[in-house]
């Protein structure tokens, strides 16, 4: 299709084979092109009388404003697009980066209610940025990225709003974390239903602080119970947070279940299918089985995965020490530990009683 074409005088219109297309051009978007009609039916009108070259333009751009209505007049709800979107991307895409557009969307989602994306607005992409209000800034940053990504897409089936969307800075906090009771009253729900994998999420996560994206991407012979290792493995289609291997301490508790914990040998993953592949395609999806665990327990107003990371990184400090729960928690900096930890938990005097000479 030519680029920019004027034909009859209309920008964008040109001849592709037997049919003339329109495609409308918007700044810093890639739009498809429109199949309008074919040549002779522009040419000729349906008497079979030929058209003279300004009755074929008046014809061309009516049918343009016949589709630009329908396409401003197409309500199409923001769900229904993304799983449209990540459809596309799955065909084209690595799967680790499909999943990582996923968990984007999510987040989106997780904020806003569903709505018809040609009512996008300022405030949806607002609350899109304190939901992702505890993440690191190069995670949030990549979501951004992601779901820019959609709208690009989407701007070329739906007519959508232009917006600027810049990064909304959001408050420092601290990540809530699950007490130990609350921890030990998760476990005894999840052992009285017997579901393995639930199981084998919970024990993960609580005894070790491990990574979702680890746990997502664990394989079973990575799994080193005689060493009490769990090795974080660069794999095909996905690397570490961290970007290189590394391992997780493994404690005896994790072991005996791990020891006792019955698998096929076709399984390949921690969170195996049964037959080789994935129970869950992205961390969302463990997100939310614990989610629904908790407020079926009454214990909301976490973030599930990362209150787990930060129960052991408190756990940890309160025995050990900021250094030590960095080293578990595997952060480049103490300074990212710190947001695990709300100093205000620990009781003054305990500390004061336990270094007394």
């Amino acid at each position: 299709m030519r680029s920019r074409s004027r034909m009859h005088g209309i920008l964008g219109l040109a001849i592709h084979g037997n049919f003339y297309k329109f495609k409308e051009y918007r700044k810093g978007i890639r739009t498809k092109p429109v199949t309008l009609c074919s040549i002779k039916d522009a040419t000729h009108t349906a008497a079979g009388r030929k058209r003279r070259e300004d009755q074929i333009a008046d014809y061309l751009q009516r049918l343009i404003d016949q589709k630009k209505e329908e396409s401003a007049n197409q309500v199409s709800m923001i769900s229904k697009v993304s799983t449209d979107w990540l459809t596309y991307v799955r065909n084209t895409q690595k799967t680790a980066t499909w999943s990582e557009y996923q968990t984007a969307l999510e987040y989106y989602q997780d904020a806003n209610e569903d709505h018809p994306i040609q009512q996008l607005t300022l405030d949806h992409w607002g609350n899109f940025q304190k939901e992702m209000e505890l993440l690191a800034p190069a995670t949030i940053a990549k979501h951004q990225q992601a779901f820019k990504g959609f709208l690009s897409y989407a701007s070329m089936k739906y007519e959508i709003p232009k917006l600027e969307l810049k990064k909304i800075s959001v408050p420092d906090k601290k990540i809530k974390d699950y007490s130990p009771e609350e921890i030990k009253r998760i476990e005894e729900y999840v052992m009285e239903r017997k579901i393995q994998d639930h199981i084998r999420i919970l024990l993960m996560l609580s005894e070790t602080g491990i990574r979702a994206g680890e746990l997502l991407n664990l394989k079973l012979e990575h799994i080193d119970i005689p060493s009490r290792k769990i090795w974080i493995v660069v794999g095909d289609e996905w690397t570490p947070k961290t970007g290189v291997e590394n391992w997780v301490p493994m404690s005896e508790k994790l072991a005996a279940f791990l020891e006792g914990d019955q698998r096929n040998e076709t399984e390949v993953w921690f969170l195996d299918n049964g037959d080789g592949g994935w129970v869950y395609y992205h961390v969302g999806a463990i997100g939310n089985v614990l989610r629904r665990i908790c407020k079926r327990l009454g214990i909301t107003g976490r973030k599930p995965l990362h209150a787990f990371r930060a129960s052991m990184a408190k756990r940890v400090y309160k025995r050990f020490g900021i250094i030590e729960a960095q080293r578990i928690l595997r952060h480049a900096k103490p300074i990212m530990t710190w947001k695990y930890i709300d100093e205000s938990d620990f009781d003054l005097h305990e500390v004061v009683n336990a270094v007394s000479i």
